[in-house]
């Protein structure tokens, strides 16, 4: 009996994540908090908050037609200590983060 009891409470447990979850819209990601209910937090996060932010705004400002931005974005401290896989991860997901910065201070 207690066996069913704590099924029939997981059940509706995740029943309940699955009706948050979906009244959440994919694309504009906002933040769920409901009374006794289980939370779903997603953040939308902004361009101007990225740590980089001032200093691609500093690099474009100086030279905007700079050969090699990401070369003066690397934090080697960090870099220098990484596989070459983790290098390579490292320096595609700093590229994805200038463009992004760059598309928005250019727009």
């Amino acid at each position: 009996m207690g066996n069913t009891n704590l099924k029939l409470l997981a059940q509706k447990a995740k029943n309940r994540l699955k009706t948050v979850g979906e009244t959440l819209d994919k694309e504009d990601k906002v933040m769920a908090l409901t009374s006794q209910r289980y939370a779903i937090i997603a953040t939308r996060v902004k361009v101007e908050d990225d740590p980089l932010f001032n200093k691609v705004n500093r690099i474009l400002t100086k030279n905007p037609d700079c050969y090699n931005p990401l070369g003066e974005l690397i934090d080697h401290s960090v870099f220098d200590n990484l596989s070459p896989s983790a290098q390579q991860k490292y320096i595609l997901n700093l590229s994805d983060r200038f463009n992004k910065i760059k598309l928005k201070l250019l727009a």
